[in-house]
């Protein structure tokens, strides 16, 4: 009577087993067998967030120094008749550009001297109608000289 009692036992063991989810089952010959349990799912990553480079906003400097002045233009004529340059006597800020027109009906030649009475600049030939410029970038007194020697022109620069 042993037999029985102990498949009775073994009967009872296997249905509650399988009745509380065991991970064994039983196989075609009624012994029980061992059934993997599936592996996990890796899940999915996650897409990474896309980072986008950002210029760093641009860096103002002040300055302490007022701005430059603005550069002023002085004109004066060449014309035919004394007092051949005109206006005279001109005083002017350094930095100042100064236009030299061409009034004249013929080419003419203006020369930019210093105080010690060295050339500064020479314009070349500037045909009637046409226009020379000159920038008086230092302080001083200057002569300016068209193509008649005795046709000269005093000018100040502070």
């Amino acid at each position: 009577m042993k037999k029985p009692a102990l498949v009775l036992v073994g009967a009872i063991v296997l249905l509650i087993a399988v009745a509380c989810g065991d991970q064994n089952s039983v196989g075609s010959a009624g012994a029980l067998q061992h059934i993997p349990s599936p592996s996990p799912v890796a899940p999915s990553p996650s897409p990474s967030p896309t980072h986008v480079a950002v210029a760093p906003p641009p860096v103002v400097q002040h300055s302490t120094q007022p701005p430059p002045p603005a550069q002023q233009t002085v004109t004066i004529d060449i014309i035919t008749n004394s007092p051949y340059l005109t206006p005279q006597g001109v005083k002017i800020s350094h930095g100042t550009i100064v236009k030299f027109v061409n009034q004249d009906q013929q080419p003419d030649k203006i020369e930019v001297q210093n105080s010690a009475g060295g050339t500064v600049a020479t314009s070349g030939s500037i045909a009637p109608g046409g226009v020379w410029s000159f920038t008086f970038s230092s302080p001083g007194g200057y002569t300016i000289t068209d193509r008649r020697p005795y046709a000269q022109d005093p000018v100040s620069v502070t």
